[in-house]
């Protein structure tokens, strides 16, 4: 494949088989091979990396965690592993972050965007993520998420990037966000897993940054229903910050991951530190958890999702 030259300066190419699309300001780089995953998003100006890149080079077992967690992944229909709830798919394994990462997608060139899909058999669904520059500093996705069956199906969707943290790094999350569902925290004093706190929390000074991998802590917290979908991490040592806005319409909740050292099991992530900016339909990382929320969806046979969310650097 030929370069492919915009008259906006935008430029697409394959490198590897991976896809870049390119500008003079960022550098975004997808993996159809690896379930669709943007590995890379770079600013040129100063050469930082904003999404995470997992240091190990083995990997071992079937898990999410177990394998390369690197940069931004698409996950549907849930989060954590959990079974489907009810009906004919009753007891189905919904799976350890969803279906979507393991697998390749297909993807093409289509004018100045790059359009991938994957089939979900076990839904009978289109799960669709279009791309494009639709500026110098922004890489914008449109997705579809198809119901092609004859039932419907409860789901969770969530955007999964894995954003780079440390000691010059500070979270700037929605102000309107009030309150916070702690889904689970390790090691941060002060928290309950699955309980509704106020937010900002006073004495939880670490989670608003810098960040250290000293801490051996994690939690993933969830907003309240948001009016305005945007967030921002941002990087003081090099004035930059890399901004995700998203449709509220139809994901209006985000998820937001602080991960501090911890790595459990997985030696070779330690003192690795990692945010998540993560935009979704549910309150919860499973099935069960977005149903005591109330925030559990369905799409009906026939009809379809659409929605669409922003990178920026800024």
């Amino acid at each position: 494949m030929n370069d492919l030259n915009y008259s906006n300066g935008n430029v697409i190419s394959l490198q590897d088989k991976h896809i870049v699309l390119e500008s003079d300001a960022i550098r975004a780089v997808i993996d159809p091979e690896s379930g669709g995953r943007i590995r890379s998003f770079l600013s040129k100006r100063t050469g930082r990396e904003f999404l995470y890149q997992d240091p190990r080079k083995k990997f071992r077992g079937l898990g999410f965690s177990d394998n390369d967690i690197s940069g931004y992944c698409e996950c549907f229909p849930t989060v954590a592993r959990c079974e489907y709830p009810d009906g004919s798919r009753h007891g189905m394994d919904m799976g350890d972050h969803g279906w979507l990462w393991q697998e390749p997608w297909q993807a093409a060139i289509d004018g100045d965007k790059v359009v991938m899909s994957k089939s979900v058999q076990q839904f009978d669904c289109l799960f669709q993520r279009v791309a494009h520059q639709e500026s110098n500093n922004k890489l914008r996705l449109d997705y579809t998420i198809r119901n092609d069956g004859v039932e419907p199906f409860k789901y969770i969707y969530s955007a999964h990037p894995l954003l780079y943290g440390g000691e010059h790094t500070r979270l700037e999350l929605p102000e309107e966000m009030k309150e916070a569902f702690v889904y689970v925290s390790i090691n941060v004093p002060g928290l309950a897993d699955k309980t509704w706190i106020k937010w900002p929390q006073p004495h939880a000074t670490t989670l608003n940054g810098p960040y250290s991998g000293d801490r051996e802590s994690v939690v993933k917290l969830f907003s309240n229903r948001l009016s305005n979908g945007r967030a921002a991490v941002c990087h003081t040592d090099v004035g930059e910050s890399i901004r995700i806005e998203f449709d509220i319409s139809a994901v209006p909740y985000l998820g937001v991951l602080i991960s501090q050292g911890y790595y459990g099991t997985h030696t070779g992530l330690k003192r690795s530190v990692f945010l998540g900016l993560e935009p979704t339909n549910g309150v919860g990382d499973d099935l069960p958890t977005c149903a005591s929320t109330k925030t559990l969806q369905q799409i009906e046979p026939g009809q379809e999702l659409t929605f669409w969310i922003l990178l920026a650097m800024t």
